[in-house]
């Protein structure tokens, strides 16, 4: 029943996931803003960099950098979307979350969708970091989440957003789904966000205990989550709340936004690509969204 569930977020993941890549970008016709995070062959966040040190192409065209932030690190909006079958075994899972609020800077925000009764729910935005650490420490229902309607408010619930930076947290524990969703249930969904999509999940038992199938699945997850500019995240059983909670808090801070003029006036769609050429520094990885729809 695991790897059915997990099979079946992929799928609703996969799917959000491809739409969100090619998501609509809030920005005139001809100017395309990317968030960019840099980091080494140890994973480590890259700064320092300067506009020079990158090149842009569009639709495999090079593009001149024309807007260029070092580093931004402004205040942000998180939508956790709390997808867990009841307290028992989730309790160092859902502490991640709970300690990436405590970790939130003047002007961070959160809105945490859970599920009761079958329905999904949701708060609103709020700086109240006390108010959002008692809704993520509630009870959660043994049911099974619909993580598709989760999926759903969440997106409509980062357009009341008041960041421009915004995103989507996944907390999830990886128990069954009742239900595969089409790709375009999926796509119906997810095309109306810009929000990156991140995702936490547990692995207590180690990769050689993983039921037939789930390693591939969480790679996959990996994959999907970077097409949007997010990141997987896998709580183990020796990891820290805290240490993987300032991770993801590092991840969610720490990027360059890159600005081009698009020259290509005969399409909407934007394949991307953001490289680094700076002869002093080698093995540098850029991970950002590689496709937008500009709307004309």
């Amino acid at each position: 029943m695991r790897t059915f569930r997990i099979a079946c977020l992929l799928a609703c993941i996969a799917a959000s996931f491809t739409t969100l890549a090619e998501t609509r970008a809030q920005q005139s016709p001809s100017q395309i803003l990317i968030p960019v995070a840099v980091t080494d062959y140890k994973d480590r966040y890259v700064s320092g960099l300067q506009k020079q040190d990158f090149v842009v192409y569009d639709n495999g065209l090079p593009r001149d950098v024309t807007e260029f932030t070092a580093m931004a690190q402004g205040p942000i909006s998180v939508a956790f979307v709390m997808d867990l079958y009841g307290d028992k075994g989730n309790e160092r899972v859902e502490e991640v979350a709970t300690q990436l609020v405590n970790a939130a800077r003047p002007g961070d925000e959160f809105s945490v969708i859970d599920f009761k009764n079958g329905s999904a729910i949701a708060t609103n935005f709020q700086q109240d970091l006390h108010e959002v650490t008692k809704v993520l420490a509630a009870p959660h229902m043994e049911q099974l989440p619909a993580l598709k309607d989760g999926m759903r408010l969440a997106t409509e619930r980062i357009k009341q957003a008041h960041n421009p930076r915004k995103f989507i947290l996944i907390v999830s524990d990886g128990n069954a789904h009742t239900r595969v969703y089409s790709r375009d249930e999926i796509d119906a969904l997810a095309s109306t966000t810009d929000a990156a999509i991140y995702t936490i999940t547990r692995n207590f038992t180690g990769i050689s205990a993983l039921a037939p199938g789930e390693g591939q699945a969480r790679a996959s997850l990996d994959e999907f989550t970077q097409r949007t500019g997010g990141r997987h995240f896998t709580m183990e059983s020796t990891t820290e709340s805290r240490d993987l909670a300032m991770r993801i808090s590092a991840d969610l801070r720490t990027s360059y936004v890159l600005g081009f003029q698009s020259q290509d006036t005969n399409t909407t769609y934007h394949q991307v690509e953001v490289q680094i050429r700076n002869p002093e520094v080698q093995f540098l990885w850029a991970r950002h969204r590689p496709a937008f729809v500009v709307q004309k």
